[in-house]
């Protein structure tokens, strides 16, 4: 026994619309391929999701073969599995993996409709591989610990499933550990794909996670995949695109420089010196924001971030909060114009950038007044004044 095991590879994937990051997925499987081809495997398992979309391009499948090719001259199978992004569209009724299969580069375990199980034998292991079962695989577990003990025992067997432990962040495809537990004694080894952060479980469920990060919601300290030996499971890092996590607490912040400023700060502790090379910049600001979000650039925040490190792309996430304000009281026996104050009054309070103007509300409402009487020009008289006093406040004039 001595096999790769990878899976979640998601050739295609144009993420973010960069084609660099087109290009990122195929060099991640790229450093997998060059390992097995130095290592000599016996094989390589790829437990689902090869491709990202049901039906690909050209560039797509071209970059495929261009990465197989390799392994079938060096006489390494290519053992595969359909994962729901690699299933067939219905009026296709093949999948691009099967069209990889028909030109000799891998060998798709892919059961007939109504099986749920077929296998392969590379030397001493025998393969086994399930068909996508998505909703119902945990229902279909006694069937295939039946239909693999059924078959005379080989030196090694290893299963192969695009499924996910119960308690990830995965809605499909989910099975309860005590579930799985039904095929240890059939199995020696569960080679699992989904779920794409990488995990193994009692010395036998193995999960290698995606090459790449293929969302936000998967983010991941390493990246990589297994290499097994009759001495054990290892896994082997790889190195993806660099992302690079920027936590910023916006609390006590009242003006959009301060935040700016923040940004740029934290960026540069995230760094720490290091120059990684283009890497995926997540943003995440967070906290008790102290003024409105709308009053926030999003170009500045990245801005903010480039002027400390060349990324390839920033994505920002607002995570945050308003100060709470305190509920009206007794409105029901307020005039309307005395509601209108004290709302006024209730939303500058919670934003930093009016505390020291005051008389803020009443300013308003009377530029509401004299708006809607059509006097244009003392309402605009009046914004004036309000903005001087408000710079006046920002200088603590």
């Amino acid at each position: 026994m001595n096999f790769v095991h990878t899976a979640d590879i998601h050739l295609g994937f144009v993420q973010y619309g960069l084609m660099e990051r087109f290009r990122d997925y195929a060099r991640a499987f790229r450093q997998i391929v060059d390992y097995a081809l130095s290592q000599h495997v016996e094989c390589v398992l790829i437990c689902g999701d090869m491709f990202h979309h049901r039906s690909i391009n050209s560039p797509t499948y071209v970059q495929a073969y261009r990465l197989l090719a390799p392994l079938k001259e060096a006489g390494i199978p290519v053992v595969a599995i359909e994962g729901n992004h690699d299933l067939a569209l219905e009026r296709d009724r093949y999948s691009w993996l099967a069209a990889l299969e028909a030109q000799g580069l891998i060998t798709l375990l892919n059961p007939t409709q109504n099986g749920i199980i077929t296998h392969t034998q590379v030397g001493d292991t025998r393969i086994f591989g399930t068909r996508w079962l998505g909703s119902s695989t945990a229902h279909h577990i006694p069937r295939i610990a039946e239909e693999i003990a059924a078959i005379e025992k080989a030196e090694h067997t290893v299963l192969m499933m695009h499924c996910a432990l119960e308690g990830t962040s995965i809605r499909s495809g989910v099975v309860p550990m005590g579930s799985l537990m039904q095929l240890k004694e059939h199995v020696d080894y569960l080679a699992l794909g989904h779920y794409h952060i990488p995990f193994e479980r009692d010395g036998w469920i193995y999960n290698p996670g995606s090459p790449e990060m293929v969302s936000l919601g998967d983010l991941a300290d390493v990246r990589g995949f297994y290499h097994a030996t009759e001495e054990g499971a290892t896994f082997v890092p790889i190195s993806p695109r660099p992302v690079l996590e920027v936590c910023v607490d916006a609390t006590g912040i009242t003006t959009p420089e301060e935040l700016y400023e923040r940004i740029a700060e934290q960026t540069a502790a995230a760094v720490k010196g290091q120059t990684p090379d283009k890497p995926i910049v997540v943003l995440t600001i967070e906290g008790t924001l102290g003024l409105s979000s709308s009053a926030l650039s999003t170009s500045r925040m990245v801005d903010a971030v480039q002027g400390v490190c060349d990324a390839l792309t920033v994505r920002p996430r607002m995570k945050t909060s308003r100060p709470q304000l305190v509920p009206l009281r007794g409105a029901h026996a307020l005039r309307m114009e005395e509601v209108e104050r004290q709302v006024l009054m209730e939303l500058a309070s919670a934003d930093g950038r009016y505390a020291g103007i005051e008389g803020l509300a009443d300013a308003l409402l009377e530029i509401k007044r004299h708006a809607a009487l059509g006097e244009r020009e003392r309402a605009r008289a009046l914004i004036d004044e309000l903005l001087r006093r408000q710079r006046s406040a920002d200088k603590g004039d």
